[in-house]
C-alpha cells in the first residue's frame, strides 16, 4: 500500500512539474536530438567563428534558423559570452504561428527543456510583466514556435547556468514598442543578457518578394536591403526602422523585436555587426533565400530614469462593445436623474456596477445632438476620476451647462442623442507639423490662453493642418496666425462611440 501511494504521488509530481515545462518541439528537426552531437555542433559554430570578443555585451541579435543554415552565422555571437556570468537571458522572438496583436506574450511555465538539459524560468522577473496591459499570459504558442527554442541550446552552451525569460512579440505599434522596451529596461540589469531574434529579408516566390527578379545582381541588392535596415538599429531609430520596412515591403521576421532593441539603445550605446550571410550560400540557389545578421549590444541601454513615459494610444485603452453601451446607458440614465430631481446624482443613485476598465482613470468629452443638430458639448481633457464617474460629470456638464445652447429641459429632452469620446492621456509635440490632421486632438496653449479641438474637427470642417491651427488661435481669443511662435501642442486620440436608434454607432 505504501509502495502504491509514493508511486501514485510521484506521478502526480511529474504530471505537476511536466505541466510547467516546455519541452523542445524542434529538436531532431531543426538541430541535432543527440547531446554529444548537438554540443559537438555548436562547438564547430563558435571555433569557426574569426571575430573580434567584446568585453561588455549586454544584448544579442541572433538568427533563428534551423542550424544547417544560420548557426555558422550565431556562432559569432555565441563567442561573445563563452564562460560569461548572466543571472538571467531575456529572450524576445516574433510570434510566428499564434497572432498576437499589439502585445507580447509570456509562458505561465517554469522550465524550457532542449536536449542539453532543462532551464528554470525566471518567475520573479515574469511576475513583473504580467501586470502590463499589453502582456498575454498563453503557454501554447511558446510550445509550437521555433523563435525562442532555437536560441536556447547555443546558450546554454555558453553559460551554463542562466534564468530564461522567454518573451513572443506580436505585430505592435510603435507606442506599444516604447511601453514594452520600457518595462524590459526596469529589468534588464548589469547581469541580465536580451537576446533578439530576427532573421531578415526572405526572397523568393515562396515568400511573395521578389523585387529584384533573379540574376547575378540579386544577391548584391538583397543585402544591401538588409544593411539599409540595420543602419536603423545602428542609428538607434526603431520607428524609422518600421517605416522603412513598410515602404520597402522588406520580409523581415522579427521586425518589433530589432524596433524594441532599437529603443532599449542610449545614446551612448553601440551595436556591431559580427556575421552576415545567407542560406543561398548553403542551398546554393538565391531563388528562395533567407539573412541573416548577427550583432552584438554593447555598452549598456538607457538610464531609465531619464526615458520619458511613452505616449498612450487608443490600443492602450481596452474597452469592450458592452461597456460602451453601459457607459452610454449610463450617461443617458444621469442625464434623467438630474431632470427628474433637479440635482446630480450619485452612484448609488444609478444602480451602477463598473468593470475594472470602467473605474480607470480617463478624460472623456461628450455630445449631445438632437435631431441631428448639435445641443452640448463638454469634457476634460487629462484624467483625474475614474471613467464611468467621468462620463456621469460630463454628461449632465454637457446637457445642462454648456453657456452655447439652452439646457435640456423636460419638454426639450425629446429625440436628443449622446456620444462619448474616451481620450488617451495627452502629450506634447516639439513641432506642429508632427500632428496628424483627424488622428489627433489637438489642444493649443500660449501664454494663459487655451484652445482645443477634438480629432474630427478638422476633418469635418475640411481643413488643412495649417487652417485647423489659424482657426485654434482664434478660439483661443489670438489672432489667427499667432500659432506660427512661441506656442505650444499636446496631442491626444479618441475612441468615439454614440447612440443610434437605440444602439451604439
Amino acid at each position: 500500500m505504501k509502495y502504491f501511494l509514493y508511486t501514485l504521488l510521484t506521478l502526480c509530481l511529474c504530471g505537476q512539474l511536466a505541466a510547467k515545462t516546455i519541452n523542445s518541439s524542434i529538436a531532431g528537426k531543426w538541430y541535432p536530438s543527440d547531446p554529444k552531437v548537438l554540443t559537438k555542433q555548436i562547438k564547430s559554430f563558435v571555433d569557426n567563428a574569426d571575430v573580434r570578443v567584446y568585453k561588455n555585451v549586454n544584448g544579442l541579435l541572433l538568427p533563428h534558423a534551423g542550424y544547417k543554415y544560420s548557426g555558422g552565422i550565431a556562432g559569432a555571437g555565441i563567442r561573445q559570452i563563452m564562460g560569461k556570468k548572466y543571472k538571467r537571458v531575456i529572450v524576445l522572438g516574433p510570434s510566428h504561428h499564434h497572432p498576437i496583436m499589439n502585445k507580447i506574450c509570456i509562458p505561465d511555465v517554469k522550465f524550457f527543456k532542449t536536449p542539453l538539459g532543462t532551464i528554470s524560468v525566471d518567475t520573479e522577473v515574469i511576475s513583473k510583466l504580467r501586470k502590463y496591459k499589453f502582456v498575454e499570459v498563453d503557454k501554447s504558442p511558446h510550445m509550437v514556435d521555433h523563435s525562442i527554442q532555437i536560441e536556447l541550446p547555443m546558450l546554454q552552451y555558453a553559460l551554463k547556468d542562466f534564468k530564461l525569460v522567454p518573451i513572443l512579440v506580436g505585430r505592435i505599434t510603435w507606442p506599444t514598442v516604447c511601453k514594452i522596451a520600457q518595462a524590459l529596461l526596469k529589468v534588464a540589469d548589469k547581469d541580465t543578457l536580451v537576446v533578439f531574434s530576427a532573421d531578415f529579408t526572405h526572397y523568393g516566390k515562396r515568400f511573395g518578394f521578389i523585387p529584384y527578379g533573379v540574376d547575378f545582381l540579386t544577391r548584391r541588392r538583397i543585402k544591401q536591403l538588409d544593411l539599409t535596415a540595420f543602419r536603423f538599429i545602428e542609428e538607434k531609430d526603431g520607428e524609422g526602422l518600421l517605416g522603412f520596412i513598410d515602404n520597402t515591403g522588406a520580409t523581415i521576421c522579427g521586425r518589433d523585436t530589432l524596433a524594441i532593441a532599437a529603443q532599449m539603445m542610449d545614446k551612448d550605446s553601440n551595436v556591431k555587426m559580427l556575421a552576415y550571410g545567407t542560406s543561398a550560400e548553403v542551398t546554393g540557389t538565391i531563388s528562395c533565400s533567407v539573412s541573416y545578421i548577427t550583432a552584438a549590444f554593447l555598452d549598456g541601454w538607457k538610464d531609465l530614469n531619464k526615458v520619458p513615459d511613452p505616449p498612450e494610444s487608443i490600443q492602450d485603452i481596452q474597452i469592450s462593445d458592452q461597456e460602451k453601451a453601459m457607459l452610454l446607458g449610463l450617461a443617458r440614465e444621469a442625464i434623467g436623474f438630474s431632470l427628474e430631481k433637479n440635482h446630480s446624482p450619485k452612484l448609488e443613485d444609478l444602480n451602477f456596477k463598473p468593470t475594472a476598465e470602467l473605474k480607470e482613470k480617463r478624460a472623456v468629452f461628450i455630445t449631445i445632438r438632437q435631431n441631428g443638430q448639435l445641443k452640448g458639448c463638454m469634457g476634460e481633457l487629462y484624467p483625474t476620476r475614474p471613467l464611468y464617474a467621468a462620463v456621469v460629470h460630463q454628461a449632465i456638464n454637457a446637457a445642462f451647462l454648456d453657456s452655447r445652447f439652452l439646457p435640456l429641459t423636460r419638454t426639450s429632452q425629446e429625440g436628443y442623442t449622446i456620444e462619448i469620446a474616451i481620450l488617451t492621456q495627452p502629450h506634447i509635440v516639439d513641432n506642429w507639423k508632427k500632428i496628424k490632421i483627424g488622428t489627433d486632438g489637438i489642444i493649443l496653449k500660449k501664454g494663459h490662453r487655451r484652445a482645443v479641438f477634438l480629432p474630427q474637427v478638422a476633418k469635418e470642417q475640411g481643413w488643412d493642418l495649417e487652417e485647423t491651427l489659424t482657426h485654434l488661435s482664434m478660439k483661443a481669443g489670438l489672432p489667427p496666425y499667432s500659432w506660427k511662435t512661441n506656442t505650444s501642442f499636446e496631442v491626444f486620440q479618441t475612441i468615439r462611440f454614440a447612440e443610434k436608434s437605440g444602439a451604439i454607432e
